[in-house]
């Protein structure tokens, strides 16, 4: 949703083709973009284990740094099956590592009981899926970018949930919002969110190819 939108374009303009220049003007190329990228996505994890306003912050810049190398690529004129396969599986690790890093701050708080651990394992799996889904179409030659909690939507809602976590520390008793409401609240939508997306998808790819000869 937001890839297409007129914000993403003014971003892209305004953000991100700035930054990219400036990055390669320092000799950094697109791969190792990814790199630093993902660099900062094991950082991120670390910090989110400790303190999930840091961890939400990170999760911020991990993201944007990720989306650099693309345009660093077609500004180069690099871009390629090479680097687009580096980036989405490094992508993988990231989502996956940010994940962790809230695990690991739920058990160190003494929060994670059965219920937290369930909402966790639902949510790395709907990240998964909903990216799976899209990554087979294209490898049948189809599209399914479809949905609202892209990849962007979904690193910007749980960054931003770690700092405003960490600004107004509502806590409950219950285990899921003992380290904090906003916190428990947003892994709650992310779960819902990303598989709910994933299962669109499904629908959505099956019923484009299901039409074809």
């Amino acid at each position: 949703m937001f890839r297409t939108s007129s914000v993403h374009s003014t971003y892209r303009r305004l953000a991100v083709q700035p930054a990219a220049n400036f990055f390669l003007r320092l000799g950094v190329g697109p791969y190792l973009m990814s790199m630093i990228a993902a660099a900062a996505a094991v950082v991120a994890c670390v910090a989110l284990a400790y303190d999930p306003f840091w961890g939400g912050f990170l999760i911020l810049v991990s993201g944007f740094l990720d989306t650099l190398d693309g345009q660093m690529a077609r500004s180069t004129g690099n871009a390629g099956p090479a680097g687009a396969f580096l980036d989405s599986i490094l992508d993988r690790y990231s989502d996956v590592l940010f994940v962790f890093g809230l695990l690991l701050y739920y058990h160190r708080t003494g929060a994670l009981d059965f219920t937290a651990a369930i909402l966790f394992f639902w949510l790395g799996f709907g990240i998964l899926m909903g990216n799976y889904a899209q990554a087979r179409a294209e490898g049948l030659n189809d599209t399914c970018s479809v949905g609202f909690w892209e990849r962007p939507e979904t690193l910007l809602f749980m960054g931003l949930a770690g700092i405003l976590n960490g600004l107004i520390k509502w806590s409950s008793s219950p285990s899921l919002f003992r380290p904090g409401i906003i916190l428990g609240a947003a892994l709650i939508v992310l779960a819902l969110g990303t598989n709910w997306m994933a299962l669109r998808r499904l629908v959505y790819g099956f019923n484009r190819m299901r039409r074809k000869p």
